[in-house]
């Protein structure tokens, strides 16, 4: 009953925390985290006891605004930047013109 408790506690973290999690044997100091979404307070606050130096996402994160204030004001005020990563140019991947001898045919991709 235990380990299945545990289980549902770990699977409930966010990615950031549960990177850091395994990422935590290491040491953090002046590290960047770079990551989709933007750090809730929960994971703001794993960062800056980390010690990590900068933090780069690609969205906001959406929860409510006063969540995303609070965990950009817990940054900012431990020295943290934060940065978005706005990509240079999209990236386009026509997988019609690929090589059909790399498809096995489990991946739906040779009727394209």
């Amino acid at each position: 009953m235990e380990s299945h408790t545990l289980n549902i506690k770990v699977n409930r973290c966010h990615a950031i925390s549960n990177a850091m999690v395994w990422a935590n044997r290491h040491n953090l100091n002046d590290c960047i985290l770079y990551t989709v979404t933007y750090p809730c307070n929960k994971c703001a606050q794993l960062i800056i006891q980390s010690r990590m130096s900068h933090v780069h996402y690609m969205n906001k994160w959406q929860c409510d605004g006063s969540e995303t204030t609070y965990s950009q004001k817990l940054l900012s005020e431990a020295g943290i930047s934060c940065r978005e990563y706005l990509p240079m140019k999209d990236i386009e991947i026509d997988f019609r013109r690929m090589d059909p001898a790399l498809f096995d045919g489990s991946t739906g991709l040779e009727n394209l």
